[in-house]
């Protein structure tokens, strides 16, 4: 900072910003640089475990995000619809601070264009950015999402600030909850048990045996002593389907 101030404009810009007639400078321009160097890389870190440094910074304007749809849709079919296809939105406000992420969940099922602009406190608008989501139709109308009992589809935009004020859409993809019906198996029996129950089973045939037969019995055929086959059982869970739509960074 010491020589930063040095320089007459930022001198200007700071005694405008502080308003104050007088800057006084007490640190070496090298040792300025390597402090706040040291103290945004501490802020920013999540390698080492270091003291917190709360360091912040807020945006110079507000950020709204536009959605449309990025093939244009019949107006009748919109006018039915019982998606909002037009979506705007404040998503950074200059209460916000430089470096945090936001998520934004909504239902839409077909491919989207978004668009981000700076609204500067003049009222001045200054587009950003324009990223186009696409494969958003062809998840929705999936099998998988089409079957009876799946939640309704939801996309996914995450987004980020970055320090140096640039905001990127990290990810975008389809999220919904899949109805999947498995059959229930019996647990296998252990080969102990199982040798334990024919020992058993021999013996009450030995006893059976010795034993006098009644007069007058009748043989009891195979098909009376056969078990009845179970019905299989099923159980119905709701299992998470992710599907990105961007390409990982």
């Amino acid at each position: 900072m010491g020589g930063g101030l040095r320089i007459p404009r930022v001198s200007e810009l700071i005694k405008e910003t502080t308003q104050k007639n007088e800057l006084m400078v007490h640190l070496n321009g090298d040792e300025a640089m390597s402090f706040g160097s040291s103290f945004i890389a501490a802020n920013s870190s999540s390698q080492y475990k270091v003291r917190k440094v709360y360091l912040t910074q807020r945006p110079l304007f507000d950020i709204q995000v536009k959605i449309r749809p990025l093939v244009e849709l019949d107006e009748a079919n919109l006018e039915n619809a019982e998606i909002s296809y037009t979506k705007d939105f404040t998503l950074f406000k200059t209460s916000d601070y430089l470096g945090i992420k936001k998520t934004i969940n909504l239902s839409y099922d077909v491919d989207m264009m978004v668009q981000a602009f700076a609204i500067h406190p003049d009222g001045r608008e200054e587009h950003l950015l324009d990223v186009s989501v696409k494969e958003i139709e062809k998840t929705a109308n999936s099998e998988a999402a089409k079957k009876e009992g799946s939640t309704v589809p939801k996309v996914s935009l995450s987004f980020e600030l970055n320090r140096s004020q640039i905001l990127k859409v990290t990810k975008a993809e389809v999220k919904f909850d899949e109805l999947v019906r498995t059959e229930i198996k019996p647990e296998p029996v252990k080969k102990a048990e199982t040798d334990e129950k024919k020992e058993e089973a021999t013996d009450a045939e030995e006893a059976i045996d010795a034993a006098e037969e009644p007069e007058n019995s009748e043989p009891v055929s195979d098909e009376e002593t056969d078990a009845a086959p179970q019905e299989p059982e099923y159980k119905e869970e709701l299992v998470p389907r992710n599907f990105p739509l961007l390409p990982a960074e």
